[in-house]
């Protein structure tokens, strides 16, 4: 696969940045193509560097080689697209003890990419951070994760490391920290995602545990299905599946039956209730 060189003249004439604003529109941009260039987070270290706040800005060698080499990177990589089953294909795979990997790469035509560059106001742009960047970002909010940290900057912690980009990992898996809003959303998408379609317990927790870690994930995936109303009503191993409500039947006297329900999980009140018993 090769870029047409008239497509990609916005990007090989980026000039190179004067401010952390300016950066992080670069590193957003290359961001976005990530998945096509190989040790991206290692590449844009220097770069992303720049975009803290507690940095100051300061163009050095380092940042220059890394924004030209991601500039090399983005005009030069291929792109993926869907394959055409009438063509030929060549499998390369790549296999470890840990872990199998299989790419198809064939002929095709050259792809329209990155063809221009906004000329006018882009202040209504933002770059969203990726859920990798997000869950750093919140590290410094866990108890746990500080304290295992200064220890792998101390002299290093069995099983701990610090990822590429300053992320604590566990044997090669990013620690996400106790944020419940992060949590719930890294469980709702192994789960409900179109691609993934409530999984179950066990097949959601192999997912996940390849890429996230955090002190009772399986615990915690187990409840998240416990609680989920379309897996309990798919039949399960060792397990009825969960039958609709139905409503009780229509009583002939006042009182001939009492029913009662908990409504639980409520914000709590100033009298430091937080949930409902209705009868």
């Amino acid at each position: 696969i090769e870029v047409d060189p008239s497509k990609i003249a916005a990007v090989q004439n980026w000039s190179a940045p004067k401010n952390p604003s300016e950066v992080r529109s670069f590193v957003g941009l290359a961001g976005y193509y990530r998945r096509f260039i190989e040790g991206f987070s290692k590449i844009a270290l220097p770069l992303s560097q720049l975009t803290r706040k507690s940095v100051k800005f300061e163009w050095t060698d380092r940042c220059k080689s890394s924004f030209q080499e991601l500039k090399r990177r983005l005009t030069t990589a291929p792109v993926l697209t869907i394959p055409d089953p009438s063509r030929s294909f060549t499998i390369y795979s790549d296999a470890s003890s840990q872990l199998i990997r299989e790419f198809a790469r064939m002929r095709i035509q050259v792809i329209d990419a990155l063809s221009t560059a906004s000329t006018g106001s882009v202040n209504s742009m933002q770059v969203q951070p990726t859920m990798r960047e997000r869950i750093r970002q919140e590290m410094a909010s866990d108890e746990f994760i500080r304290t295992i940290d200064a220890k792998v900057r101390a002299g290093g912690v069995e099983d701990f490391h610090q990822g590429t980009d300053g992320a604590l990992e566990f044997r090669g898996r990013i620690v996400v920290p106790k944020v419940e809003a992060l949590r719930k959303e890294i469980l709702s998408e192994a789960n409900t995602a179109p691609y993934l379609a409530h999984p179950g317990s066990i097949k959601m927790y192999h997912d996940l545990k390849w890429s996230f870690w955090w002190r009772g994930l399986k615990k915690d995936v187990a409840d998240f299905v416990r609680r989920c109303l379309t897996c309990q009503q798919v039949k399960a191993e060792h397990k009825s599946p969960i039958g609709l409500l139905r409503p009780l039947p229509i009583l002939r006297w006042k009182w001939e039956e009492v029913a009662m329900d908990f409504v639980t999980g409520l914000p709590r009140s100033s009298e430091h209730h937080d949930a409902i018993w209705v009868v």
